[in-house]
């Protein structure tokens, strides 16, 4: 069976605490899963680190974060190794 989506984003207290270093830095945590929370060309970098092996429809994923992304932005993702097809 599929993976649900958690109810909350997860959060990562490391992360958080380098992310608040970077001056102009705005962090948003979203469920991949589903509509992003932001309009259209307003993000300049999305960052997903091993979340789109463990969605049911991971193209549509990548299709929303793109939509998100300025012209110029930069989607980061990283999956483990796996022998699923993209």
């Amino acid at each position: 069976p599929p993976l649900r989506p958690s109810p909350r984003p997860h959060r990562c207290p490391a992360t958080d605490r380098a992310m608040a270093t970077v001056p102009n830095l705005t962090a948003i945590r979203a469920d991949i899963a589903g509509p992003l929370p932001t309009a259209d060309r307003q993000v300049d970098v999305v960052v997903s680190m091993n979340t789109l092996e463990c969605l049911v429809d991971p193209a549509a994923a990548i299709v929303e974060m793109a939509r998100i992304l300025r012209p110029t932005g930069m989607a980061v993702r990283h999956t483990p190794i796996s022998r699923r097809a993209w």
